[in-house]
């Protein structure tokens, strides 16, 4: 059996072509296999976190050449034969001045609230993606990009 599932992982992939340039890779991650399904308690306490790799360099997007994010924010990643789990943590100083606007699943505007945005590229081919979104308030959206020409705005993770 594998013990790895290797992800594409590209926050700022997409962004890059908007600009006719050249896309780039600005982050890859590599999911390690776990025998165990870590518990959901809203913590990464479960002992199964401390195989996940730490993912810390994010990107402010739509930009030409993005630079690093300016908020401190860590991601695990895992996966079995029950799927993939996925831990941030986001360190924001100022948590009365957090967006949280949209309450609705799958709207097109989740992504300005403050949130997650996980692009994930299986297959590494910098093609198509699936995107799913969660904001701060637990709001939910997930798509699929096949190419440039179609999406899947219904496909559901």
């Amino acid at each position: 059996m594998r013990k790895e599932f290797i992800l594409g992982f590209a926050l700022a992939l997409v962004a890059a072509t908007s600009y006719g340039g050249s896309m780039k890779l600005l982050s890859f991650y590599s999911a390690n296999y776990t025998q165990t399904s870590p518990k959901i308690t809203g913590t990464l306490d479960d002992p199964c976190w401390k195989k996940a790799q730490v993912h810390n360099k994010y990107y402010v997007y739509f930009k030409p050449n993005p630079g690093p994010g300016k908020l401190k924010t860590s991601m695990r990643m895992l996966w079995n034969e029950k799927g993939l789990f996925i831990g941030i943590t986001n360190y924001d100083k100022n948590m009365d001045k957090v967006r949280k606007v949209h309450t609705t699943r799958d709207s097109g505007k989740l992504w300005t609230d403050d949130c997650a945005e996980l692009y994930f590229d299986p297959r590494a081919e910098s093609v198509g993606f699936m995107k799913i979104v969660v904001s701060a308030l637990g709001t939910r959206g997930d798509m699929r990009q096949i190419d440039a020409a179609v999406k899947l705005p219904s496909w559901s993770a």
